[in-house]
Order: C-alpha cells, then structure tokens, then sequence
C-alpha cells in the first residue's frame, strides 16, 4: 500500500539462470555432494560455524545480508536432518572445508527455477520473498504487543488457559519476557548465551517461570533431527530451497546450559507469532474458531479509527434483501464500496515456493479466493437491495481489502488473477453480473501488519480509503527488478 516501504533488497546468485531447465531430480543429485561433505562432520559443529559466519563483524545492513543467511539455515538444517545426523565421533568442520561447502550450497540454487520457470514474474519475485525477506526486518514491537489484544483479552479464557498449561507461563508474562529477549539479542546480536545473561528476566520474573519460558522458545541440540524431520514437507527438492526457514519454529537452540540464537531477525519473526503459532499447534478447533472471531474483531476496530462510515456483518446480514455469504466489513468512502474480509489464516508450504499454479489456487481456497467470491456475492445482492442505508447501497466503484494474519505475498487481485490463472480467477464471478464484479486492480491483499500502516496513514493524511488504495495502484506500476543484489520497490 502506499503507506508502507516496499524497497527489500533480493540476491538473484541463490536462484536459477533465466534458461535454466530445473528439476528435482537434478537438484538432488547436485546436493548431494553436500549432504555427503556433511556426513563428515558433527552437525554441531556445522551450526557453530554458520552462527560464527553470520555473526561475524559486518559493514551495514547490506554486508550482512550479503552474507546469505538464508543459506546458513539450509546448511544447519541438513546436518541435523540427515539420517546420520546421530552418528557420534565425527570432528569438527574445518574453517576452509566450511568455506567450500557455504558456496556449494549458493551454487546449488543453480539447480533451482529460474524466472522463466515460473508463469510470471510475479509468482517468481513471490518465491524468492519466501526465501530471503524475513532476513530484512526491522523490529517489529507492535507485533509482540498485538497478541495480548488477539489471545489475552478478557473474552479470550480458553487460549489464556490452553497456553499455561502448554507452556507454564501466561500470555502477558511470556510476551514481557518474549520482548525483552529479543530486544536484548537484536542489541547484542551474539549467538551464544549462558544461563547468567538471562539475569537480567530473574530481577522481575519468577525462577521457575523465566526456565519455562525459556524452555518454550528453544529446542534441545538432541531434539532436533526428529523435529525437523517430523516437519519436513517438502524433502530434498526445489522448493525448500526457497521455502521458510523451519527455525522460525525453533530460533534458540539448547546445548546443555547454553543457548545459541540461529539469527536476531528469526528470533524477531517467531516473536511476531509466537502465541498465534503455539496455540495453533495444539489442533484444537475451538482454538481456532476464538482466533477468528478475535481477528475479525481487531480488524473492525482498526478500521473504526479511520472514521469512515462503517457496516458490520451482522448489520449486513440484518439488511441485505436475499441471501448467499456475507462480508465482514464494508466501508463506504469518496462514493465507492470497500469490501473489508478478515482471513486469520496462512499460506501451506507447498504453496510457498511453487511454480504450479494449482498449489497456489489450492493453498487460497479458502482464504483470498473464498473472500473475494464473498465480496462478489455481497455486491450482488446490493445491487438488488431495495433499502436505502447511508452505508449499505450499491455503489458503481468497489474495492476489496482482504486481511491475513500472516504474509501470503500475493500482493493484489492481478497478482492472484497470474498466480492462479485467469480462467480459475474468473470462475469466481461464475453467476455475477459483469456489472456487480470487483476489478481484480481494486483487491489488496493486507497482512495485519500492513493494515495498521495503512490505517495510520489514513488517519495522518486524510486521504481516505479509496485514495489510499488508488495510490497503491499507481505505485504498482513503478515495481522493478534489477540485477543482483537488487532492489524491489
């Protein structure tokens, strides 16, 4: 959206060329070198000398990044995921065999898709945010403070109580302690850390209780190669090269007393969800039913600070003549509709990094797909509402904002329309009026986070919604991708 800074800076040498004809079987067989150079060596070893790399002293933001962090991750993890990863009396990775192997695992992305590999450009520029933007975060409080309102409000008893007993701490506390860990590690950006530097959490938090927290946030060195086989979805094949690293599940790593932080900025991402992600791992529906229901909620009330006239589902559902899905908010602004849906959902990992467009269009089914049927049918139905309601009439312009908790980095309607295709776009107006369809130009597809600074920005400038949104369509036109290390804004 306007409000927001787009620029993120991409390193084209972790993908394939332009021509490159990619495969999973050539991808294997490419790492396999690796995995065999690995086998050599302890694993622990191998994650020392990531963090001693990554870690090391750096000239700028950029000179970090430079480093490939997202590399040093996929090395950790396919030391400890190998099936021999338990063999013991294995020496030390050296600081020149480490070297070769750290650019053999760049050169591997050789064997990955290239941009030609991909439907679109978008889809491409889409795979590589999932592999290296996480890296490039600023940090980020609001995030940490915005699970309180989401899971620890007054009507939230049952995530308070299922997150105690999962943890031994509650929500408030842990996400003091949360904040005041990262904080610290962002400031000091050391690796390694003893029992003793966490003394300054013992000074206002209970013994037993900082240890309980501190146990939640982190994995045994030993517990690891079970974890991340148990979550390992996509195997040895092109797409985890580009997919999320799985340390956001697991940023501290416990060997012994110590504790070593695989990267400040994934601490700072599994801190933004840390709450949402815990519970969420405990499959409970009525967990899950909670969540949305407080989701939609904080979204209603960040859109009631813009002071714009607002209708909530349930005054459509009281209004509206017929009947099909409802939305959950629309807003009436500069004489248009802005069709507002909160979706607390995520992207599947097998839609992540895909070059498929039938993952994409099964990974959206029901978030951005099932919102944006939602919208058609509610413009519908206005269109065929007799009642005149300041805010719930039809309006020749409309416009679709759907919310996520987390980044699908499907950025709007057009993107989706590529992504998917057009043919299974369009089949969502299946039934509409030409008339009564939203241009997919006029869709925007918000995290939570990006919604907060658009509603801030709203408030500051004065423009609106739809100028707001209007705004972001001429900024869409200026996106560029040039070379490597490039930017994207």
């Amino acid at each position: 959206m306007a409000s927001i800074p787009k620029r993120r800076t991409i390193y084209l040498d972790t993908i394939g060329t332009v021509d490159n004809q990619a495969s999973d079987t050539r991808y294997y067989n490419d790492y396999k070198p690796i995995r065999n150079a690995l086998r050599k060596y302890d694993p622990v070893s191998v994650m020392y000398a990531v963090l001693q790399y990554l870690y090391g002293p750096v000239h700028g933001k950029l000179d970090r990044l430079g480093r490939h962090p997202w590399i040093g991750m996929l090395l950790i993890k396919w030391a400890f995921i190998d099936e021999q990863a338990g063999l013991k009396g294995r020496p030390a990775i050296t600081p020149q065999k480490f070297g070769a192997l750290y650019r053999a695992a760049i050169d591997l992305g050789g064997s990955t898709n290239g941009p030609n590999s991909y439907p679109n450009i978008s889809m491409f520029v889409r795979s590589v945010a999932y592999q290296q933007f996480l890296y490039q975060r600023d940090e980020n409080i609001v995030g940490i403070a915005r699970q309180e309102l989401l899971f620890a409000s007054a009507d939230s008893t049952l995530s308070k109580s299922r997150f105690l007993a999962a943890t031994g701490v509650s929500i408030p506390n842990f996400l003091r302690l949360l904040l005041c860990t990262m904080l610290q590690i962002m400031q000091t950006r050391a690796p390694e850390m003893d029992q003793s530097w966490f003394q300054f959490l013992y000074q206002d938090y209970p013994a037993a209780e900082v240890e309980a927290f501190l146990h939640s946030i982190s994995i045994r060195v030993e517990d690891l190669p079970a974890t991340l086989r148990a979550s390992d979805r996509l195997g040895r094949t092109i797409p985890e090269y580009n997919a999320p690293t799985p340390f956001i599940s697991h940023p501290l790593v416990r060997i012994g007393s110590r504790y070593f932080c695989v990267y400040p900025e994934i601490l700072q991402k599994a801190c933004e969800h840390f709450v949402y992600d815990k519970l969420k791992k405990l499959n409970d529906s009525k967990i899950d039913r909670a969540f949305g229901t407080a989701f939609e909620k904080y979204v209603g009330d960040r859109l009631l600070e813009t002071e714009l006239p607002l209708a909530a589902e349930a005054d459509l559902e009281r209004l509206l003549n017929g009947s099909g899905k409802l939305i959950d908010f629309l807003v009436t602004d500069a004489g248009a509709n802005v069709f507002v849906e909160a979706k607390g959902v995520e992207m599947a990992v097998t839609g992540m990094a895909t070059t498929r467009q039938g993952d994409i269009k099964n990974a959206t089914e029901n978030s951005l797909r099932k919102a944006i049927r939602q919208a058609y049918e509610v413009n519908a139905r206005l269109a065929a509402n007799g009642e005149a309601h300041p805010v719930i009439q039809y309006r020749p312009d409309s416009y679709l904002l759907v919310i996520t908790y987390k980044e699908l980095y499907i950025h709007n309607g057009a993107a989706l329309r590529e992504a998917i295709g057009v043919q299974s776009f369009d089949a969502l107006g299946e039934g509409i009026a030409p008339q009564n369809l939203i241009p997919p130009e006029n869709m925007y597809f918000l995290t939570i986070e990006e919604l907060e600074h658009f509603v801030e920005f709203v408030k500051v400038r004065k423009p609106g919604l739809v100028d707001g949104i209007e705004r972001a369509k001429a900024d869409d036109a200026q996106v560029r991708v040039s070379t490597a290390p490039s930017e994207l804004g």
